[in-house]
């Protein structure tokens, strides 16, 4: 095996970053300042412009029984923030427009919540027009749904028995088909969780239905949860119909049942799986067949081999290595953060930096001495600013 010895020839210099001017947070406490009205055609009285967050100030809850009232969020801004921060955005259906959030070509949402405990609700009640429900929802393309937190929930709820085909496309996320067109995009997933939820099933239900007849779809999962244990045994968290290139980057998440070969081939490398809760070897899953997992739980655990200082790099610590916080790992990235605490004041790191199997990111801010070695064992390394000496040895 190779190994690759870099040491700093000169002290890493600051990072010098043009900080762009900060986006405006609006507090929004009731339906008529946040969603786009069907039937008259009218958007919202909220002005939002690009990179705002929209920030929940109180419950807001709605239904299309009035049909004035048949509302789902849409903006004109092609980027848009949603922050929770620990309230619930809940609609109900009756008739028909079964979605909370509609997104158009080339938008990007961003959900947070920064308090812990946020919903988004769609709850179908005798929906016989549509044949799904979705917390967010598109049938455009070129969409992002980046989720950091809050919980996506769909839900059914049906005095009647519908055709499979009713269930069959009800989830928390869907990216749709319309008129011959599939819906594209991507969800990438860094926490929170989405689930399905009803009190009738189709086989191929779940909680993620963006991969369902859908192949231009990716998924990258960086964390949180998908389904439900409580439900595990009557629907699969994840779906995947006759797809093979549903799915990107596979890191960390749970995902309570998955039918379909494809989610597992796709797992990143340095990823360990366990199923059940037992460390599954690869060869183990990649031989199962599809409805293997359907009912079972999913844990990816990113493991990547880095230590800083001795100190092993795990999801625990990553967001403060060394306990002074300064020095941090992000996995979605494979980057080590170097962040000073005080604008001109030297920061050392005592020991080594060594990584295994992969490229490794290194970001520096503020001014920096190592006293070790960066060791990679069959890994490139990229720094950060760039623009500093380092010698290297090869042994």
């Amino acid at each position: 095996m190779k190994k690759i010895f870099y040491s700093l020839a000169i002290a890493l210099v600051a990072l010098m970053v043009s900080i762009p001017a900060k986006a405006k947070v609006q507090d929004v406490s009731n339906f008529d300042e946040l969603f786009y009205l069907y039937y008259t055609n009218s958007y919202n009285s909220l002005k939002i412009n690009a990179n705002d967050t929209i920030r929940l100030a109180a419950n807001i809850t709605f239904s299309d029984v009035d049909d004035t009232r048949r509302g789902f969020l849409q903006s004109l801004v092609d980027t848009r923030t949603l922050d929770l921060n620990g309230y619930t955005l809940k609609k109900t259906s009756y008739h028909g427009l079964p979605y909370v959030i509609n997104l158009r070509a080339n938008q990007t949402l961003n959900i947070l919540d920064s308090r812990g405990g946020g919903q988004i609700i769609q709850n179908n009640y005798d929906v016989g027009v549509a044949r799904w429900a979705a917390a967010v929802y598109t049938r455009d393309k070129n969409v992002t749904v980046n989720i950091y937190g809050g919980a996506l929930i769909a839900t059914i709820n049906n005095t009647v028995v519908l055709d499979d085909i009713y269930m069959r496309f009800s989830s928390a996320v869907i990216f749709g088909y319309e008129d011959g067109v599939y819906a594209q995009g991507t969800v990438n997933m860094y926490g929170g969780s989405m689930a399905l939820f009803g009190n009738m099933y189709h086989t191929g239900s779940a909680s993620l239905g963006v991969f369902k007849w859908n192949p231009n779809v990716r998924l990258n999962l960086y964390g949180g949860t998908i389904g439900s244990a409580d439900l595990m045994s009557s629907m699969s968290g994840v779906y995947v119909d006759e797809l093979n290139q549903a799915f990107g980057t596979m890191k960390e998440g749970i995902v309570y049942g998955v039918y379909g070969k494809e989610f597992f081939q796709d797992i990143d490398p340095l990823a360990k799986v366990y199923i059940n809760n037992v460390l599954t070897p690869s060869s183990t899953y990649l031989n199962a067949a599809e409805d293997a997992y359907a009912h079972s739980k999913v844990e990816l655990r990113y493991a990547p081999e880095i230590s800083v200082s001795g100190v092993e790099v795990t999801k625990d610590n990553c967001d403060d290595i060394l306990g002074d916080g300064k020095v941090s790992f992000d996995i979605a990235s494979n980057t080590l953060y170097l962040k000073t605490k005080e604008a001109g004041k030297p920061n050392t790191i005592n020991g080594n930096i060594v990584y295994d199997y992969f490229k490794l990111n290194i970001v520096v801010d503020g001014i920096w001495s190592l006293n070790g070695r960066i060791v990679g064992h069959d890994g490139d390394l990229i720094i950060s600013p760039a623009h500093f000496a380092l010698t290297e040895e090869d042994r």
